[in-house]
């Protein structure tokens, strides 16, 4: 009896789909671990937004403190949002305060300069950001809010949804 040796169409489907899982995951691995810079500048406006409240981090002994909303926000490719804090701090503190955003979704990631604050304290600021058009909808940005002088670090959370 004759052996049919052409594979079946069952398995040629079964290979070609394993081949392409191990493609996505080779992309997302490469572009997570080699291409960082994806997330462009953003922005971010909190009109109408709900402001839960926020995970903060303080380093032991901090001679200041900082607070900043929105905490969670939710917009569209295109609007602006903006961030709005202030820096309070105990008294005979002197020191300059730095601010940044680490940024996250997914394989996007991204540290932002927020600027430095410099006494007298206490002292608001504000951040406005642009959502990146490049950016698509039904994406959760992570975000983490570094407050830094000297040795003294503070951190607070911040996320975005892309609406």
């Amino acid at each position: 009896m004759a052996r049919n040796t052409r594979p079946s169409l069952l398995w040629s489907m079964m290979k070609g789909t394993v081949l392409l899982v191990m493609l996505v995951c080779t992309a997302l691995f490469i572009a997570e671990h080699f291409v960082p810079e994806l997330l462009p500048y953003s922005s971010f406006d909190d009109a109408g937004m709900t402001v839960p409240t926020a995970q903060v981090t303080t380093s032991a002994a901090a001679p200041f403190s900082f607070k900043i909303s929105p905490a969670s926000a939710t917009g569209r490719a295109g609007d602006t949002i903006t961030y709005t804090g202030e820096v309070t701090a105990q008294p005979g503190f002197t020191g300059p305060v730095q601010l940044s955003l680490a940024a996250s979704a997914g394989i996007f990631k991204k540290t932002y300069d927020l600027g430095t604050l410099q006494p007298p304290y206490p002292q608001s600021f504000s951040y406005p950001l642009t959502i990146p058009e490049s950016l698509p909808a039904n994406i959760n940005l992570n975000g983490v809010v570094t407050a830094t002088s000297g040795s003294a670090v503070q951190k607070q959370t911040v996320s975005l949804t892309i609406g």
